[in-house]
């Protein structure tokens, strides 16, 4: 027998028994099974080596023979890599592709512990040949485990690395389909976030669909029988156009350089094109939010003073908050109020908010009225929203400015969202707004059956650091919107982002936008 004392970086300590035969990954099983946690997740250490799965036991204290126990080290596997490669091949069937990617993944010197995901796709309508298409994608940034030894069944397909073990008692899914594929992911996204789920605690997110010319679907499995990591905040980036396969998969291995990767995952799409999608958590000081919802028969003015004092109980300081946002779900819904920041954003003291609001009939006019209060205060937050009684427009203000400037707005309407979001940002770039003078940033309508529209204040009076260059992610669904922040704070997380806002639409949706500088 081996005594094996194992020391965790948290300064416990643990001994275990293992048979004279017992290799580094039969004690890391027996590890794993006690502690429900993946062997995946963690790695065992003698001095600064990180054992691999196959190496004996009792050999290990052989070579250490000058202590009468072997004694470990269990550190954690939470590296991100920073280089991200891929291997695909194609064949007629999936069951002659996965052994030659196995024979590939080897012969590339892949190891356990290296491996990041598989994915299975058509090969479309541009392939010439075999239309099975098996991809996986790896880092040799992360330390090695041992040998890489793939098991599948194809049911559809699921890779097991041998030896390994994720104590499972249950499974669980959850899968969202749309006609389009950012519907699809935003739903799914979304859904899993607010299952409060933990990082650790999701395996994959799968994008698949029955025939390239029906619905878009995305499939996410995850256990709640897995140790968890700190809070879920998942976010994603895709891809959606008419490329051959390698332009997706080394596009992807590039944009997701440097993330917290959870899974990349193709199909098939209409109109000859294809998807590819990446998943990843949030990483960084993750943004936060509060957000305050009083009934229609209440004033703005209650919602807007309690949403201070929820920033005040917050502790969040003068210079941290990134945006703050009217909206509602139609014109008898409750009034909503959101506001977003960032504790890593430098503080300059308690914060001292104040709000003025303004009723009217024509948004123009409106923002006519705000551009004068602008001028001379400092401002957090212009933001509007139509209800059962027309329109309001509140500002949000901080100190007096040390000297007047000159505020100007803009507004653009029609089309769709999109569009009046584009347009918004071409209007700017025509006016010569430049990266420091953008003062705010709201999406608003008449109701909502009209255009949608996006209205932004700037002056150039402030000094300007070249171009504005913004760019955006959005929502345009039909979901609740406490599940719409949190996921706006997750994405006000990933980017650098400027504003946060939304407004309502036709048919229950709801529209956010998160608007980011490039």
């Amino acid at each position: 027998m081996v005594t094996v004392e194992i020391a965790r970086l948290d300064g416990s300590l643990r001994q275990e028994l293992a048979e004279a035969g017992e290799t580094v990954i039969g004690l890391k099983r027996r590890l794993a099974l006690q502690n429900g946690e993946s062997t995946a997740d963690f790695r065992l250490l003698l001095g600064d080596a990180v054992l691999r799965n196959e190496q004996l036991l009792a050999e290990l204290q052989t070579d250490v023979n000058a202590t009468p126990m072997l004694q470990l080290v269990y550190a954690s596997t939470e590296a991100v890599p920073e280089n991200i490669g891929h291997v695909s091949i194609r064949e007629s069937a999936w069951k002659l592709a996965v052994p030659r990617l196995a024979d590939e993944l080897k012969q590339q010197g892949i190891e356990q512990g290296q491996l990041l995901w598989i994915d299975f796709h058509s090969g479309g309508h541009r392939a010439a040949g075999p239309a099975a298409v098996c991809t996986a994608y790896f880092s040799a940034d992360l330390p090695s485990r041992g040998d890489l030894d793939l098991q599948h069944h194809l049911i559809l397909v699921d890779d097991l690395q041998k030896g390994e073990v994720t104590p499972l008692r249950q499974l669980k899914f959850l899968s969202a389909s749309g006609c389009a594929w950012e519907l699809a992911a935003s739903s799914c996204v979304i859904s899993l976030n607010g299952l409060n789920l933990e990082r650790g605690q999701v395996l994959g997110i799968d994008a698949h669909n029955h025939h390239p010319d029906m619905d878009a679907m995305f499939c996410a499995f995850y256990s709640l029988d897995l140790k968890g990591r700190g809070p879920l905040c998942v976010d994603w980036m895709g891809l959606n156009e008419d490329n051959e396969w390698s332009f997706f998969h080394e596009t992807s291995c590039k944009a997701s350089e440097g993330k917290d990767v959870l899974s990349l995952s193709g199909s098939s799409n209409c109109e000859g094109r294809s998807v590819h999608y990446t998943f990843f958590q949030a990483s960084g000081d993750l943004a936060e939010y509060v957000e305050v919802e009083r009934p229609s028969d209440q004033s703005w003015d209650a919602a807007a003073d309690e949403l201070l004092q929820k920033l005040h109980e917050a502790g969040v300081q003068k210079g941290q908050v990134l945006s703050i946002d009217a909206h509602t779900g139609d014109l008898i819904s409750p009034a909503i109020l959101l506001a977003v920041f960032k504790r890593n954003l430098p503080g300059r003291g308690p914060l001292s908010l104040s709000w003025q609001m303004r009723r009217g009939r024509d948004w123009n006019e409106l923002y006519s009225w705000a551009d004068q209060i602008t001028a001379e205060k400092e401002v957090v937050a212009t933001t509007g929203s139509s209800d059962c009684e027309g329109l309001m427009l509140m500002i949000f203000l901080e100190d007096d400015r040390p000297s007047p400037i000159i505020v100007n707005h803009v507004t653009a309407a029609g089309g769709g969202w999109n569009w009046a979001a584009e347009e918004l940002l071409a209007s700017l770039q025509r006016h010569g707004v430049q990266q420091g003078q953008l003062i705010s940033l709201d999406a608003h309508n008449l109701s909502p059956t009209d255009p949608a529209m996006f209205s932004a204040q700037y002056s150039s009076s402030l000094p300007g650091y070249g171009p504005l260059r913004l760019q955006y992610r959005s929502f345009n669904l039909d979901m609740p919107w406490d599940m719409l922040h949190r996921q706006a704070a997750v994405r006000a997380t990933s980017r650098n982002a400027v504003a946060v806002t939304g407004a309502s639409n036709e048919r229950g949706r709801r529209v956010l936008y998160v608007f980011y500088a490039v």
